[in-house]
């Protein structure tokens, strides 16, 4: 144990000096200070005309999109709402949209990445380690461990530097910025498990690659099987994303958890399940680096 937590502690140092981490901390914050200015700032005039377009069928929602309803109920509300109820709306959106698309886009590109950066640089640091008399899978759970480590501290600055933000165009939410960045944060430990077992196993850009797109197509596989219940559409494929939606983790349920706690509601039912769900692919990818860095050349 004493062995798995100096790798811990040898990686976290690597990793929060390294540049990967601040470069998507800074991307991160670029964008949390743009979409909340923006978004925050949208006049009342180009939302009317937005919501115009889409009720003119000029601009047609996207109808696999779950939350496209309940946008375009806000987009007609907020016309016909007066000036400061108007932009506290608007502030609100800003909010959820910068946790959304950044917070949650940001940080899970950062689980990725670091799980990947731990697996790189791994084998110029360990050498001496490596030629010990212990086990391997001591070496990749400490690795593991700090990667890990450094992503809850990411999601930590990405949270305070959206606070920051959401106070300063008037809307402070604390704590609840970082309750909703934790109720996320599972689906990030799953991705960077997911991200350091592929690079264990294959070529680190093929690693990147398809660990981006298995989290993507896991998020887009709830979106999908909700409309598919909505539209009461039945059949062979209709059950097999079903299936699929059952057991695969369940990114969507976890992200809409956070953004029901930024807005100060309850967690929703179905979180705990999938909390399981990400609990037991977390332990899987960890089992599948152990196995896979046991057998392999450092």
């Amino acid at each position: 144990m004493r062995t798995m937590a100096l790798i811990a502690a040898d990686t976290f140092t690597a990793c929060r000096r390294g540049a990967v981490l601040w470069v998507v901390l800074g991307l991160a914050a670029v964008g949390v200070t743009a979409v909340m200015v923006t978004v925050a700032n949208v006049p009342r005039s180009l939302m009317a005309a937005a919501a115009g377009l889409v009720e003119s069928g000029e601009i047609p929602e996207l109808s696999i999109d779950p939350d496209a309803a309940r946008r375009g109920e806000k987009a007609d509300a907020a016309v016909g709402l007066d000036d400061e109820t108007y932009a506290l709306v608007m502030q609100d959106t800003a909010r959820d949209a910068t946790f959304r698309y950044v917070i949650g886009t940001g940080g899970m590109l950062l689980a990725i990445l670091m799980g990947v950066f731990v697996n790189e640089t791994r084998s110029a640091r360990i050498q001496t380690v490596i030629a010990r008399p212990i086990r391997r899978s001591h070496v990749a759970l400490g690795q593991l461990a700090g990667g890990l480590g450094v992503v809850i501290l990411g999601l930590a600055m990405m949270s305070l530097c959206h606070y920051a933000m959401t106070a300063a165009v008037g809307r402070v939410s604390c704590p609840r910025c970082f309750l909703a960045a934790a109720a996320i944060l599972p689906n990030l430990l799953v991705a960077a498990a997911m991200a350091y077992a592929l690079a264990t196993a294959t070529h680190v850009l093929v690693a990147t690659g398809v660990a981006v797109l298995l989290s993507t197509s896991f998020t887009t596989l709830g979106s999908v099987t909700e409309y598919l219940s909505r539209a009461g559409v039945d059949g062979v494929i209709a059950r097999a994303v079903g299936a699929a939606h059952a057991v695969l983790p369940r990114f969507l349920e976890v992200r809409r958890a956070g953004e029901d706690l930024l807005f100060g509601e309850s967690l929703p039912g179905g979180y705990g399940v999938a909390i399981a769900v990400d609990v037991v692919y977390l332990v899987l990818f960890v089992a599948i680096s152990c196995r896979v860095f046991g057998r392999r050349e450092v």
